[in-house]
C-alpha cells in the first residue's frame, strides 16, 4: 500500500508540473501577411579603418503578397539608416516577381554599403545601421537593427 501511495504521489506531482509548462508556454502570432519580413543573416566586418571596407549584408526576406521590389529602378524600397545620421539612405530592389502575381515568396539577397569612415574628430566611432522593407503595396516591415561596428581613422 506504500508503494502504491508513492506512484499516486509522483504521477500528480509529474501532471501539475507538466499543467505548469504547458501555462507558461506562449503562443507566437502569426506574422501579419500584408507584411513583408526582413531578417539579418550576416553583416561583416565588424571592425574597419575608415575607407578600407564596404560592409556586407545578407538579408532574407519572406512577402506573402510577393510584391517586393519594383521595375522602375526610381522607386526605393529598402530603407538603411546609420545610426550617426539623421536621415535614412533608401535603395532600389528589382522586382522579385512579375506585377501583379501574388505568391508567397522568400529568399536572400546581398547589400554592399558604401565605404564608411570616421565622421567627427576622434579616432574612431561606432555605429550601427536600422533596415525596413517596403513593398509595392506599401506595407513595410518591422526594423532590424545590425549589431555595432567600430570604425577607426
Amino acid at each position: 500500500m506504500r508503494r502504491q501511495t508513492h506512484i499516486t504521489f509522483f504521477a500528480c506531482c509529474w501532471l501539475v508540473g507538466l499543467l505548469g509548462l504547458g501555462s507558461a508556454c506562449k503562443k507566437i502570432p502569426p506574422p501579419d501577411p500584408g507584411k513583408p519580413v526582413l531578417e539579418l543573416m550576416s553583416f561583416d566586418p565588424l571592425e574597419m579603418h575608415s575607407f578600407d571596407n564596404n560592409p556586407r549584408l545578407v538579408l532574407k526576406y519572406t512577402d506573402y503578397g510577393g510584391d517586393v521590389g519594383d521595375a522602375d529602378p526610381d522607386i526605393k524600397s529598402l530603407s538603411i539608416k546609420d545610426s550617426r545620421l539623421a536621415e535614412p539612405d533608401w535603395f532600389h530592389i528589382p522586382p522579385i516577381t512579375p506585377s501583379g502575381e501574388e505568391v508567397p515568396i522568400t529568399g536572400t539577397f546581398e547589400v554592399h554599403l558604401p565605404a564608411l569612415y570616421v565622421l567627427g574628430n576622434g579616432t574612431y566611432e561606432a555605429c550601427f545601421f536600422t533596415l525596413q522593407l517596403k513593398d509595392r503595396a506599401g506595407n513595410t516591415s518591422e526594423e532590424i537593427i545590425t549589431p555595432t561596428i567600430n570604425i577607426y581613422r
